[in-house]
């Protein structure tokens, strides 16, 4: 009899939301995943660790925050200000509203990155 342990059925779960996730950024940034292929999967898996140390647990949750990691870089929290106080502030002591948060700060970091010309 094939016995599963707790440990190996929680690898599985990992490694499919993994996969999950990676075909979302494939699906929502074709090329650019594409040009990142080879490292894609372990930017996925370092991404969701990075989001459950931040607190965000559910799948989606968990996907958007690796979204976030693919946008703007692994290291963004310790690069960008802003994203260190969404992270912080305690007025936003659920999940999804710090993501909201995060993606909004996100959405007005690329926009005035654009209109400054990439810099």
């Amino acid at each position: 009899m094939l016995v599963i342990r707790d440990e190996q059925m929680g690898a599985f779960r990992e490694a499919a939301l993994c996969r999950w996730i990676v075909q979302s950024l494939e699906g929502c940034y074709p090329e650019r995943a594409r040009a990142q292929a080879a490292g894609l999967y372990g930017l996925v898996r370092d991404a969701v660790r990075e989001a459950r140390a931040n607190g965000f647990q559910g799948d989606h949750d968990l996907r958007r925050y690796v979204h976030l990691v693919f946008v703007l870089g692994l290291d963004f929290p310790g690069r960008l200000p802003w994203a260190v106080r969404v992270l912080k502030d305690a007025g936003l002591d659920r999940p999804a509203a710090r993501l909201a948060a995060l993606e909004q700060a996100c959405a007005t970091h690329l926009a005035s990155t654009e209109a400054a010309g990439g810099r």
